[in-house]
């Protein structure tokens, strides 16, 4: 069974601050498949500073840890070169995430023929149910899709671009946290900023 994606968030049970849906570092991942009772499962951010080092880690941990199912979401195409790096780890699966827009069967198809040991796609969060229902019927029973399920915030951007020393605090890099959070208004909407190892999201406050 394709958990609701909600579940799939590494900070599912922060509270009122709003969630990053993402595994952020490797240090991160380690501390999930340390603690994880059964299955390890790793949401992939869609950009970080240093792309190449941390699929490197995550391709390590895996490996080290031949005893554990690994289910790993791709959220951008350069995550791809993962799913390469990974092809003969019969530990590693993999799942398309909600930024891979998997919004037909050809985008679905073409995953399914450069992803090893693809799970399972969510589909695209804006197609709604009928979009959903749509790409069920054009797929096979060997390609499970789902939606992500209701009570998930997904962000309305994201960024390299850091809005402690750009918006904020004016802080250089060597003292910064790297862990913040913002609350923005425009008329009557409220909006989260939260920064997480120098990526910074934007989520609308829910009510």
């Amino acid at each position: 069974m394709i958990p609701p994606r909600q579940r799939l968030s590494p900070g599912h049970a922060e509270g009122a601050v709003a969630e990053i849906p993402f595994v952020g570092s490797v240090a991160e991942a380690r501390r999930i498949a340390d603690s994880a009772d059964g299955d390890v499962w790793l949401p992939l951010e869609p950009v970080c500073l240093e792309p190449d080092a941390c699929l490197a880690g995550i391709a390590e941990l895996v490996r080290s840890r031949p005893e554990r199912r690994f289910f790993i979401g791709l959220n951008n195409l350069h995550h791809l070169a993962l799913a390469r790096a990974l092809a003969d780890a019969a530990n590693a699966f993999f799942f398309a995430d909600f930024l891979l827009y998997v919004a037909n069967r050809h985008s679905a198809r073409f995953l399914a023929m450069e992803v090893p040991r693809l799970a399972f796609v969510y589909s695209w969060i804006e197609g709604g149910e009928a979009g959903h229902q749509a790409l069920v019927s054009a797929l096979d029973a060997t390609l499970p899709a789902a939606r992500v399920g209701d009570g998930f915030s997904p962000p309305l951007f994201y960024s390299l671009g850091c809005f402690v020393r750009h918006n904020r605090l004016g802080k250089g890099c060597d003292t910064c946290m790297k862990n913040y959070a913002f609350e923005l208004r425009n008329g009557p909407e409220t909006f989260d900023v939260r920064v997480k190892d120098c990526v910074t999201y934007l989520f609308r406050r829910r009510r």
